[in-house]
């Protein structure tokens, strides 16, 4: 049987896809990193989360608190199991959890090919409020 641990944190992240000929996607960003010691922190069959995650789920989930632990890396944090959903919960909008501007979205600057067609280059992200569309 498949065992899995699941890491969750809420916060500002960077996403994108890289290259011209051999697309990668990937996300980058504090954020991600805290979610893969969730993760790494975490028990076999469960959502282990931050006190951040925690708070945005709280009222549609049950959670446990696992109390303090060191998170390498991120020193003592407060974290939490989420247990299951709350029936009354299915029936929320949960749309309003994901916010993305266009605004900020990052391109691949300074690249160059490497021998297998993929490709290597700095990311580039604007200032928010500042446009990168192809016209800009």
């Amino acid at each position: 049987p498949l065992r899995i641990r699941v890491g969750m944190h809420s916060g500002h992240c960077v996403a994108g896809v890289i290259g011209r000929k051999k697309f990668i996607h990937d996300v980058w960003g504090d954020c991600v990193n805290t979610a893969s010691r969730m993760e790494s922190h975490g028990e076999e069959m469960r959502v282990h989360c931050t006190a951040e995650t925690a708070r945005e789920l709280r009222g549609s989930f049950d959670l446990t608190c696992r109390g303090e632990m060191e998170i390498k890396g991120k020193g003592r944090m407060v974290t939490y199991f989420v247990d299951r959903e709350r029936e009354h919960s299915r029936l929320r909008d949960y749309s309003s959890y994901t916010h993305y501007s266009s605004t900020v979205a990052p391109t691949l600057a300074n690249s160059e090919s490497d021998d297998d067609g993929s490709e290597r280059g700095l990311l580039a992200v604007p200032e928010a409020g500042e446009r990168n569309s192809p016209s800009s």
